[in-house]
């Protein structure tokens, strides 16, 4: 540490040690810093259609942004405006990476929707510590409209370090925000006599830095002038004795603490006993104390070698109670990574890249995702690796474009990085609270996998059973209890997997069980919580700050109109039947049929359930036929006089099967029809059919026609399949602007010992301007985040 004094400012001597019992509690402090776990997701894209799937990869990372080995479970949700989950995923995490979708199949309508994802271990840090990443939902040909409201003006000062200070030049952050969001204006500081002491116009999003002289029993207003508003806002009183904590933290290689205070406080003698603590959450970088002060202000330089990568904090404390605060940002020079993509060669259905990693101390081995995509694309990338692991998880509430921040191209993003932090408050504790709570065990644990309980409910004569797979393969083996139960822990199985449990014998024999009672796999134990801030009419509108000033109590104020989040979480939204029945049917079918949010219900009356109909004379009576004007070309004709198709638990029957096709409605459970453009899996996958599909599914008792020698039980609450991208079916959206589409999704690329990977695209985009937006991270903490043109 560097320590470098300032001509005609007061002088304060270092302890080589602080107080005995301060020191030990920041050992403490130190020693007991907690494991945090933080979350990513990237997705191919931030703007969708209704019938789009929503492809994503999951980056799960420890403290010090390595790879979580501590989890397996990652709970992603899909949340409406009003932060109701509309789909819910429970995504495998393996060495910190986890695959997934959410297929929309019409089931959503247009507007402003959020990814959220987090693990139940981080549960214990709140709700503000969660991933959350805004999307759109569009309609055709259609540009998003929303509903002109009333708007409401918010506006924030915020002292430097927490308060201001009588007798010395304070600085002070400004914040407006119209609705929400960041707004341009300027203003005055004046005092009560309405005299200018300082002006100030917005840099920022709405945020801004004004300084000024804070006179002895002087009162001040900041008047903000909008477009067509102008507002007065009180200014915090002053106190009237303390230390002051200023910081600069724009020069390349160092940040400067200052430290102020007023002739007051100096001649009180009042002035021991104080001490800095620069950590990152509960991990200390240093500490130093002060033993007393001779003068005014001083400073302190350090290398900003010194912190941890990211966000970080000093905090000033008289005795074990911190008295100022201030956050600042440290990019660590050995942790950049640049990436680089050149082509290298065209084959005959695609084109080649190659992906080169540059800079830090050593190539590393990294796992990476690809979105590419037009330059006219509809995507907005307000998050990053970078912004969801070294800034958001260590400020409070919504923070406006924070990718910003990380590109490059923005000159001036570290001042406005800075300006970011300035205006953050903080939050008054003890150092003895924050210890107490250190040494707390944390209430939610990590999870690795799902339970299977149950109990044989028939004399046995094994004192083990086995959980095997359909192929025999054994998954595990635990001994029986005494009261016959068992218990599987930690499987890392999936919904609709099958498994099967038996006894082994001393020659290896598989033998089935008796009577078997399953209790279900353990239900998820996180509740559906909310992240983003409160919402109106789409529109994110952001509660006013925590009160900086250490003196007053925290409040949360909404502003006046919005909607509480905790109150809409627990109000369920009222869905018509109709609505939740064919949401049922479309989560069913989907792992059939990819495009099932396309097909409506057919209903089947009762009394095609109760008397021997088949399904063809279902089909005539709703409109369809069997058309054998010849004989040797059968097909089944739609309502609209035009050939459909049939297609029976997802498999195509052809026009010579129809004849001799005899299927009971009894043994039918649904029927769904489409008239719009579709495709066919199987062997005819990737065949655009424009005409009339029918989807039958039969019963369960239909589809099992042979006696299982185990009985199956089906895992409903595992992890979800990921499932293998798909290019978009562009040919078939003519309605549609081409460059709405993704060019292609890579979430699975992995960085040899060389720093490089090849990978391929179709051949249709040569001579086309894209962007390659590249994510990832490596097993030792380098986090990749880059967008690329490449023409």
């Amino acid at each position: 540490m560097k320590l470098t004094w300032v001509a005609l400012l007061f002088f304060f001597s270092f302890a080589v040690a602080a107080q005995q019992s301060l020191s030990e509690n920041f050992r403490v402090l130190n020693k007991s810093s907690i494991l945090k776990e933080k979350v990513f997701i990237h997705t191919n894209k931030t703007s969708y259609f209704q019938d789009d799937t929503i492809w994503f990869k999951a980056y799960v990372a420890d403290t010090i942004n390595h790879p979580s080995i501590q989890t397996t479970k990652l709970y992603v949700n899909l949340l409406d405006h009003q932060g109701l989950a509309i789909y819910s995923k429970t995504v495998l995490i393996e060495e910190g990476i986890g695959l997934g979708q959410f297929e929309l199949n019409n089931a959503v309508g247009e507007g402003v929707y959020y990814i959220q994802g987090y693990t139940n271990y981080m549960r214990n840090f709140g709700d503000d510590y969660y991933y959350i990443q805004k999307i759109q939902v569009l309609k055709d040909n259609s540009k998003q409209s929303i509903a002109p409201i009333e708007n409401q003006y918010d506006i924030q000062i915020l002292p430097e370090g927490g308060y201001l200070l009588e007798g010395i030049e304070n600085r002070i952050g400004i914040k407006a925000l119209l609705n929400g969001f960041g707004c341009d204006y300027e203003g005055q500081i004046r005092n009560k006599l309405r005299k200018t002491i300082a002006s100030f116009k917005s840099q920022h999003l709405g945020m801004t830095r004004c300084t000024f002289q804070y006179r002895e029993d002087e009162k001040y207003y900041a008047e903000v002038v909008f477009k067509d508003t102008i507002l007065t806002i009180e200014i915090p009183v002053a106190k009237r004795k303390g230390i002051a904590l200023h910081l600069e933290n724009i020069e390349n290689n160092y940040v400067e603490v200052y430290l102020k205070t007023n002739e007051r406080t100096l001649n009180s003698k009042d002035l021991s006993n104080y001490s800095l603590l620069f950590r990152q959450d509960d991990r200390v970088s240093d500490l130093f104390s002060l033993t007393r002060f001779d003068s005014l202000t001083g400073r302190i330089q350090m290398k900003k070698d010194l912190f941890f990568d990211g966000v970080n904090t000093v905090t000033l404390f008289k005795e074990k109670k911190p008295i100022a605060e201030r956050k600042f940002f440290v990019e660590l020079k050995e942790k950049r990574t640049d990436v680089l993509i050149t082509p290298i060669s065209q084959e005959n259905d695609s084109l080649a890249y190659k992906l080169n990693l540059r800079g830090g101390r050593e190539l590393p081995k990294a796992n990476l995702s690809i979105s590419i995509f037009s330059p006219n694309s509809l995507r907005n990338e307000e998050q990053n690796i970078k912004t969801a692991f070294l800034l958001t998880p260590f400020l409070k509430g919504y923070i406006e474009k924070p990718s910003y921040y990380f590109n490059s191209e923005n000159k001036k993003r570290k001042e406005h990085l800075d300006l970011l932090l300035l205006t953050q408050g903080w939050t008054q504790y003890s150092l003895p609270e924050k210890i107490s709570k250190l040494k707390s065990k944390p209430l939610y644990k990590f999870e690795y996998g799902f339970d299977l309980r149950g109990k044989i409910e028939s004399s046995v004569k094994y004192d083990s059973i086995a959980l095997i797979r359909d192929n025999f393969q054994i998954i595990d083996k635990v001994a029986l209890k005494n009261d016959l139960s068992f218990n599987f822990n930690n499987l890392l199985l999936f919904k609709k997997d099958t498994t099967k449990l038996a006894f082994i014998d001393n020659a290896g024999k598989i033998i089935k069980p008796g009577r078997i009672k399953y209790d279900s796999l353990e239900k998820p134990k996180i509740p559906l919580e909310k992240k983003h801030p409160n919402v109106k009419n789409n529109t994110l509108v952001k509660p006013k700050e925590l009160n900086p000033s250490p003196d007053i109590p925290e409040t949360i104020i909404p502003s006046n109109g919005t909607i509480v989040l905790d109150e809409a979480i627990i109000t369920e939204k009222k869905r018509s039947e109709s609505y939740l029945r064919r949401r049922k049917l479309i989560e069913k079918y989907k792992p059939l049929v990819r495009d099932i949010g396309k097909y409506r219900e057919v209903r089947i009356r009762e009394v095609f359930q109760n008397y021997e109909h088949d399904l063809i004379s279902f089909l005539q009576a709703n409109g369809a036929r069997l058309n054998e004007t010849n004989p040797l070309d059968p097909y089944l004709e739609a309502p609209n006089k035009k050939e459909a198709l049939l297609l029976i638990d997802g498999r195509l029957f052809y026009p010579d099967e129809l004849t001799s096709l005899s299927l009971s409605m009894k043994n039918v459970a649904h029927v769904m029809v489409t008239d719009s453009p579709t495709m066919i899996e199987g062997k005819l996958e990737g065949r655009l059919y424009g005409t009339t599909v029918y989807q039958v599914f039969t019963t369960k008792g239909y589809q099992k026609n042979i006696e299982e020698l185990f009985d199956k039980f089906v895992i409903e609450n595992g992890y979800d399949h990921p499932k293998k991208y798909y290019t978009p079916l562009n040919e078939i959206h003519q309605s549609r602007f081409p460059n709405m589409f993704e060019v292609d999704w890579k979430p699975s690329i992995k960085i040899d010992d060389k720093g490089e990977v090849d990978f391929k695209i179709p051949k249709k985009y040569k001579n086309r301007k894209l962007i390659f937006s590249i994510q990832g991270f490596s097993e030792k903490g380098h986090l990749i985040s880059e967008t690329i043109s490449i023409e």
